[in-house]
């Protein structure tokens, strides 16, 4: 099925951003990341999914604010945004289009049509 997966630039470790995380902040983003596209949320993280991004490691209000000095993260009222997610990744719209397109060049290869 079309895109199953979440994108992340090449070089993005390298960036001055990210070179300012710990390694659980970025282990953290990157499961935002992954969360995002997993269940289509334009690059909105809910607050009660956070705490489970990194099952059996405990989230702490420090991670949190490492992400948001970074940039990476921006608090929203229900959780967070990640920064410049629909730069990199297809939006919720576009993936639900590629799998309905997905889908039918499926059926047409079945009927042979």
């Amino acid at each position: 099925m079309a895109i199953r997966y979440a994108v992340v630039a090449l070089g993005a470790l390298r960036h001055p951003k990210m070179l300012s995380l710990s390694d659980r902040g970025v282990r953290l983003w990157l499961a935002g990341l992954v969360y995002c596209q997993e269940f289509l949320t334009d690059g909105r993280l809910p607050a009660e999914a956070v705490s489970g991004l990194l099952p059996g490691i405990k989230i702490t209000r420090a991670h949190l604010d490492e992400l948001e000095r970074a940039g990476l993260w921006t608090r929203a009222v229900d959780g967070w945004i990640v920064h410049d997610y629909l730069q990199w990744n297809k939006s919720r719209a576009e993936v639900l289009e590629l799998r309905q397109q997905w889908r039918e060049r499926q059926a047409r290869h079945r009927t042979g049509a």
